[in-house]
């Protein structure tokens, strides 16, 4: 998947001027926070890192870091490093690593 996601802007309401007129005010905006979540998660190497510690080392908004990081996902330049780890509220959260790094998921035939 190319660089270019969605037509060259970032999601927005289809039928809502503004929400166009916002998609194009951050069209830089999100290249430039997308690639600097790659290079968060590449930093870690094998031991990734979750949307949550992504914020708070760029200092962003859930809503932000996780966008960015989907776009990632989506372009196969990051994915799930097959572990979870706990977010600063306890929850559960997916690990991500780049693409390179990540486990080959081999699934098992269904028995029947």
């Amino acid at each position: 998947m190319s660089d270019d996601l969605y037509g060259g802007l970032p999601p927005y309401e289809k039928d809502s001027e503004t929400s166009r007129d916002a998609a194009l005010n951050a069209r830089q905006f999100a290249k430039v926070l997308r690639e600097q979540v790659y290079q968060c998660i590449n930093r870690q190497q094998h031991d990734g890192h979750i949307d949550d510690e992504v914020e708070r080392l760029l200092g962003r908004s859930h809503q932000s870091i996780s966008a960015r990081r989907r776009e990632l996902e989506l372009m196969g330049r990051v994915a799930k490093a097959g572990f979870k780890r706990r977010t600063r509220y306890g929850r559960t959260a997916e690990v991500y690593v780049i693409a390179e790094l990540a486990p080959v998921l081999v699934q098992e035939p269904l028995p029947w």
